[in-house]
């Protein structure tokens, strides 16, 4: 069956979605594009549905972030990008590499991190530590946030001093925080 074409459809040559036996590439990025919104909301907003509650995957942070390699990791919880900048990760806390731990949250930092293209995402009215270092959320190549998926291990924890970091991901860190023991 199909549908008589509109004026609209008459000027263009085509005919609506259904009545077409192929979709013109307009109606699929169109598609797509709709889909893709209704994904990203539905992943910025976070367990609670409130993008404020996701932690660094908020919405607002999103304008913030960069995209950079990086080129040398420090230790679990800082590493050197190609643009230059030394970026402390922030809400974390690793194991210095001068402890019987540090070796071992610094293997992981590398592992995860070395010569990776990351994403590091600002959290608002927060720049740089009293080093010198920018403090930023890290998001690896997968998708996941580094600080999450290394806070369960005994090298890492969450950071005990002025943490800068958001108060719903610092609800999370501590959530999946098993307590540091850096031996």
């Amino acid at each position: 069956m199909r549908i008589r074409p509109g004026p609209l459809w008459e000027r263009q040559g085509q005919v609506p979605m259904m009545a077409s036996p192929r979709i013109g590439w307009q109606w699929s990025a169109a598609a797509l594009v709709a889909a893709l919104g209704v994904v990203a909301v539905a992943v910025l907003a976070g367990p609670s549905g409130s993008p404020e509650s996701a932690g660094p995957g908020r919405a607002v942070d999103l304008v913030a972030a960069r995209t950079v390699t990086i080129t040398s990791v420090t230790d679990g919880d800082t590493f050197d990008t190609t643009d230059g900048q030394t970026v402390r990760v922030l809400g974390i806390d690793s194991c210095e590499s001068s402890t019987p731990r540090g070796p071992e949250a610094t293997a992981e930092a590398r592992r995860l991190l070395a010569d990776q293209v990351v994403s590091l995402v600002e959290e608002p009215g927060v720049d740089s530590d009293r080093f010198g270092r920018q403090l930023r959320y890290v998001q690896l190549p997968t998708g996941a946030d580094y600080g999450l998926s290394v806070v369960g291990a005994p090298h890492t924890g969450v950071y005990q001093g002025n943490n800068d970091a958001g108060p719903a991901y610092l609800e999370r860190l501590r959530a999946a925080d098993d307590g540091r023991n850096c031996g």
